[in-house]
């Protein structure tokens, strides 16, 4: 689930929109999660929001710090896609009310 140097990787959890372990390093290092970036990702480092930078084959990379962190990514959806859902959502209900009264 995760590559970096002398990492160790406990915890594991994945769901469809959700990823959350537990990673143990002695030093510094640059990790590598299996998880590729996608737009609506959030990088949690011990519940709080971090940015991170994607590594040469598309995948989360961040710096993690000595020491046993909990680190999650949560897929979010954007507010763009969640106004796009409320306008086929409105669309569908138009089209519904108006062939209601287009049968009376």
């Amino acid at each position: 689930f995760a590559e970096g140097e002398n990492l160790e990787i406990s915890n594991v959890k994945q769901t469809t929109n959700s990823l959350s372990l537990t990673l143990s390093a002695p030093i510094k290092t640059q990790v590598s999660l299996k998880q590729f970036s996608f737009p609506g990702q959030t990088l949690y480092l011990d519940h709080r929001a971090t940015t991170y930078e994607t590594d040469n084959r598309g995948r989360i990379s961040f710096q993690l710090p000595a020491g046993v962190h909990d680190v999650s990514v949560k897929y979010e959806e954007q507010y763009l896609v969640k106004i796009a859902k409320a306008l086929t959502l409105f669309g569908i209900l138009i089209l519904v009310i108006f062939t209601i009264f287009r049968l009376y």
